[in-house]
């Protein structure tokens, strides 16, 4: 049988060529599309950012809240029950250490006695410094000091700490009474001619009852009760020396005097400057000076 032929062939379907307009307007949809789109996913970034923020100050705020409570537990610290415990730091007192050392004055030597302390020796004030002596617990005045030099109020402080944990007992400091020979001040203006008050002179005879008889003006006795007399200062001791000392005659050739720890003889009186002239011998050799009369002493 012969093959059936389509003397009219099928037609080919052709795309339909697309216009430039359609071109445009399909740009357009798409970037409306995702413009759209791109939006959505901006505004939903940015609810993120926000929630982030806003969780980040909230546990901020929740960090310092916290803190604050933490630095009120240590500051009010508590028993297991919540109530406020009262915590009192006790810092240990500051007793005298090796090396301590302070000025010799008669006021903290008499602190010092009254505390208990007992001395080295019969020394209190003869030298310069206070030391305070850590393997024998007593106190020592010397010439020698150690590195650590403290103020007198704060030697005393330390003092008295070590002293209470030394168990000392503090002696009740016993009221002055004078020994023959001892200098005194007169406090009564009874005797203006013999013994005006303020005199300086030294005791020469004790009574039972507390009075004494002491050496007035010329040589002059009188006699005074406890309250007629007291204590002289270091300064009125010194001065009370000076002026005796000041007053004794000096005779060129004649008066032996002691300068610089050695005897020399006056050859020249007080001259213009008010200076004598005083000579020695030592074996081959002689010396002779000028000095100034508290440069020296009189030899008795």
């Amino acid at each position: 049988m012969a093959k059936k032929t389509n003397p009219t062939p099928a037609k080919t379907a052709t795309k339909k060529p697309v216009t430039m307009a359609e071109r445009v307007k399909r740009i357009e949809l798409d970037v409306n599309r995702h413009g759209a789109s791109m939006a959505v996913q901006m505004s939903a970034m940015r609810e993120h950012v926000d929630l982030l923020h806003e969780d980040t100050i909230a546990q901020i705020e929740s960090n310092r809240v916290r803190l604050i409570k933490i630095e009120r537990l240590l500051s009010t610290p508590q028993d297991v029950t919540g109530t406020p415990v009262d915590i009192k730091v006790t810092i240990p007192e500051q007793g005298l250490e090796p090396g301590d050392y302070t000025d010799a004055s008669k006021e903290v030597a008499d602190a010092l006695t009254a505390m208990g302390f007992k001395w080295g020796d019969g020394d209190r004030i003869e030298c310069a410094y206070i030391v305070w002596d850590d393997v024998y617990n007593m106190i020592l005045n010397s010439t020698r000091h150690d590195e650590n030099k403290l103020p007198q109020a704060e030697f005393l402080s330390r003092a008295a700490v070590t002293a209470k944990k030394l168990g000392l007992v503090a002696k009740e400091e016993e009221p002055w009474k004078p020994e023959v020979g001892e200098l005194v001040v007169c406090e009564c203006g009874d005797f203006p001619e013999t013994c005006p008050r303020g005199t300086i002179g030294p005791v020469i005879c004790l009574y039972p009852n507390g009075a004494i008889d002491m050496v007035g003006l010329n040589g002059a006795s009188r006699h005074m009760s406890v309250k007629e007399y007291r204590q002289p200062t270091p300064e009125e001791v010194a001065k009370y020396h000076a002026d005796i000392e000041a007053a004794k005659p000096i005779g060129p050739y004649v008066t032996r005097v002691m300068c610089d720890g050695y005897e020399w003889r006056v050859i020249c009186g007080m001259d213009q400057l008010k200076r004598y002239r005083i000579h020695r011998i030592e074996g081959e050799f002689e010396y002779c000076v000028s000095v100034q009369r508290h440069e020296f002493t009189v030899i008795d």
